[in-house]
């Protein structure tokens, strides 16, 4: 967003398909590594989502399908970091407190900052690659799903005329929705675990939270299409 002391004229320019391609491009990458690897035998035949089968990591760390996940991942990061600095700055309009912006943007950051990280060293070898892969999936998760915690609380409180709006109300719920199922996740797993052998129960529970996360960004995409949500671009003569 910008803005020059001698402005010429105002052009607004659409924003949701930033929050859409946010969604769009991991959930390719996710499900277009793991078609990848079963095509060329890396990992057994199955179907993660529902049978636990294989992690995001497992499905994407062996070649060539980690070329693929890395060069759609690494612009997915760039894609969420941008669509948290606008989601800052519409919840400004909505009259949001600085503080909540403020927490937002840093939870948000956070998590694509460290989905580079993720993303870097996946199909690495040694123990400090391994720490490195794991402290970039955790806080890519827990960092991108607080952001989106904090968001729906922060619309509750501030949202003002766009909760009254009907089609506004329907996305709002289901992007409250996706944040209470992520929150669930976490007993569901401990039952999940006592019930399943090895990692299916871990395995599940990744494919799921990932998939909230992106259904969370879609959901906003769709309210900023529906609300017309718009960046002001102003050039200087």
């Amino acid at each position: 967003m910008t803005q020059s002391d001698t402005p010429d004229r105002d052009r607004g320019s659409s924003i949701w398909w930033i929050a859409a391609a946010a969604a769009l491009f991991p959930t390719l990458a996710t499900f277009g590594s793991h078609a990848i690897s079963e095509h060329f035998g890396t990992i057994e035949p199955g179907t993660p989502i529902l049978d636990g089968s294989a992690s995001i990591s497992g499905s994407a760390r062996s070649e060539p399908a980690v070329h693929v996940f890395r060069a759609l991942l690494l612009p997915s990061a760039a894609l969420m970091a941008i669509t948290w600095w606008l989601a800052h700055a519409w919840l400004r309009t909505l009259a949001a407190s600085r503080a909540a912006r403020r927490t937002v943007l840093a939870l948000g950051f956070a998590g694509a900052l460290f989905l580079v990280l993720y993303a870097t060293y996946l199909g690495t070898d040694g123990a400090l690659y391994r720490l490195l892969r794991r402290y970039g999936v955790y806080v890519f998760f827990g960092g991108t799903g607080l952001a989106q915690l904090v968001l729906v609380l922060t619309l509750r409180r501030a949202g003002g005329s766009l909760l009254g709006e009907r089609g506004a109300r329907r996305r709002l719920r289901v992007m409250n929705g996706t944040v209470a199922l992520m929150l669930a996740l976490g007993p569901l797993q401990i039952a999940l675990d006592a019930l399943l052998e090895g990692d299916v129960g871990a395995n599940l529970l990744e494919w799921w939270f990932a998939l909230l996360l992106m259904a969370h960004f879609g959901a906003l995409a769709d309210l900023w299409r529906t609300q017309g949500v718009q960046i002001r671009l102003v050039r200087s003569a």
